[in-house]
């Protein structure tokens, strides 16, 4: 089964991957485990550009062939998507992670998940203001006009409107999703992404909401 999407925003660490247990040779990563299934094991294999994952029968030496059915044994499914999420999380740098953990030791700032409907959506709020400076969501592509559909990560961010419209390109940084357009941006968190950028436009966004606070509060 291909689960190559998650490449999109996350990068394989060579380092990790061997110590996990995986195995290279010719650039492809590849691990064997057994499953808590009698006669059971998947065969996962990792490149720079493919993520797959086999489910194979001891006693007949081939796929198990209901884990590629779309409605197939749902048990083995889920025992499978635990093993992908502990390597995401030990063998993997995620940009979203770094962006959240970034955030949280900088400005001593704990993420939310306001949404119960969107459980992967999360807010950051400035020590004094209480206000956003940083929305994370995952949501398709298309919805920021990217042609790939596929589900993304993305930061929103308030910055000034003459540097939004200086950055967006359609490419990386977006006219904000489901927020004002003028000031602010959405950045797409995918493994490309300019790290030392992105962390000079957060400090840009919390210093902007801390500002708007101070004046507001010197006004009234």
């Amino acid at each position: 089964m291909d689960y190559s999407s998650y490449l999109v925003s996350y990068t394989p660490v060579a380092e990790k991957l061997r110590q996990y247990g995986f195995i290279c040779k010719d650039s492809v990563w590849v691990l064997e485990c057994d499953l808590p299934f009698k006669d059971l094991f998947a065969k996962i294999r990792i490149t720079t550009s493919e993520f797959d994952v086999r489910v194979i029968d001891r006693n007949f030496n081939d796929d198990f062939l209901p884990f590629n059915i779309k409605d197939g044994n749902s048990s083995v499914k889920a025992v499978v998507q635990d093993l992908i999420d502990e390597i995401l999380l030990q063998c993997f740098s995620n940009t979203k992670r770094d962006v959240i953990a970034y955030c949280e030791h900088t400005f001593q700032t704990k993420h939310e998940n306001p949404w119960q409907e969107f459980p992967e959506f999360c807010t950051f709020k400035t020590v004094r203001s209480k206000k956003w400076y940083a929305l994370i969501m995952n949501l398709p592509g298309s919805k920021l006009g990217l042609k790939d559909c596929k589900i993304v990560d993305v930061i929103n961010l308030k910055l000034p409107p003459e540097q939004i419209q200086i950055l967006i390109d359609g490419k990386h940084y977006f006219p904000a999703y489901h927020m004002n357009k003028k000031y602010w941006m959405t950045v797409l968190l995918d493994k490309n992404v300019d790290m030392e950028q992105l962390k000079t436009l957060i400090h840009v966004s919390y210093d902007l909401v801390e500002k708007n606070f101070k004046k507001l509060a010197i006004n009234s």
